[in-house]
């Protein structure tokens, strides 16, 4: 018997794709809409943030529930992945997607129409400023211990004119020459497949050679047992600062808490790192719980009158999607009870 998602987990803490703690497959009973609700939330499915894993839980919600006009993916992956069990199933055209990211793909499926919205992140400025809020930390000034950067809902309308869609993309940024004499940064990403975290790490480069930082990038490959490694080879390197998108938002906490020991700052980006031992010094991220309330309110515009059934696609071992669906199923249940109550 599959086990039951707790959406209310580590509510209070925000952060994105994703991730964090690996845990087994698993459904959601809790978070469903009472039945005969306007907009009715059906199922809520593990769909591991990929596109593959996407496609196979929306093609099982799918034979369950038939009649689904809406799916509220948690990330562009997730989204494409849905989209391709609608070609499965013969209902493109029938069912609206919301995704979330605003990956180059997922933009690129918006103008296509095939994802309706995405309230999207803005990566390159996580990198950037966790970078400024390392070098604020080692000059002993003031910064904001926890940043979120509020998305913004991007349309049809958006891509259309996207300059990143068009003939001549923007470059993705330089690296100037290093020279080290900063120190170095140890960075671990949840996964460097995702064009997403690359985005990230791209930045971190940029913007610590501006400031004399050399940067070892990693990818932790969605492993927390392998991310914790890495990050025991950063102490062992005595690196000056870590940046990490947490494996698991609270089994990363041990090698946390051995960094800790060592002196050595650790930043989180995108992803946070929830563990109670675990001293983490600042983070940047997205507030993802304003987006999943976008998601929710893009949902409500694309249904309509008619509303229907909904399916979300989650990935619970990250806070950042827990935050997206419950922003999402908020702004979903408010709507249901002001119809129910006009």
């Amino acid at each position: 018997m599959k086990k039951i998602i707790t959406l209310s987990a580590c509510v209070g803490l925000a952060i994105c794709l994703a991730g964090c703690g690996k845990s087994s497959k698993k459904n959601e009973s809790d978070g469903l809409s009472a039945s005969g609700s306007h907009i009715q939330i059906v199922s809520i499915q593990d769909g591991g943030g990929l596109k593959d894993e996407g496609f196979k839980a929306a093609a099982d919600a799918l034979q369950s529930h038939p009649d689904i006009r809406g799916i509220f993916a948690i990330n562009d992956p997730s989204a494409l992945g849905a989209h391709a069990a609608l070609k499965l199933k013969a209902k493109v055209g029938q069912v609206t997607i919301v995704g979330f990211d605003g990956q180059l793909d997922g933009k690129q499926a918006i103008k296509d129409g095939i994802i309706f919205a995405d309230p999207i992140q803005f990566p390159d400025q996580m990198g950037i400023r966790t970078v400024q809020n390392i070098r604020k930390y080692f000059l002993g000034k003031p910064f904001e211990k926890v940043d979120l950067i509020p998305t913004k809902l991007y349309l049809k309308a958006d891509a259309e004119k996207d300059p990143a869609l068009g003939d001549n993309p923007p470059a993705k940024p330089e690296t100037p020459a290093v020279t080290g004499e900063s120190g170095t940064i140890g960075v671990s990403v949840l996964t460097l497949t995702n064009p997403f975290f690359q985005v990230i790490a791209d930045n971190i480069k940029a913007e610590a050679a501006k400031h004399g930082y050399k940067v070892e990038v990693v990818s932790g490959d969605r492993d927390v047992n392998k991310q914790a490694g890495q990050i025991d080879d950063f102490i062992t390197k005595k690196v000056k600062a870590i940046i990490i998108n947490p494996c698991d938002r609270t089994a990363i906490g041990p090698a946390v808490v051995k960094a800790n020991r060592a002196g050595i700052p650790v930043f989180t980006c995108d992803l946070q790192c929830v563990h109670e031992d675990a001293k983490i010094t600042g983070h940047v991220g997205t507030d993802n719980y304003q987006g999943g309330k976008l998601a929710g309110q893009a949902m409500i515009d694309a249904l309509g009158e008619q509303g229907g059934k909904v399916l979300i696609l989650h990935f619970p071992q990250a806070n950042s999607c827990v935050l997206r669906v419950k922003g999402f199923t908020e702004v979903i249940e408010a709507h249901n009870a002001k119809r129910a109550a006009e």
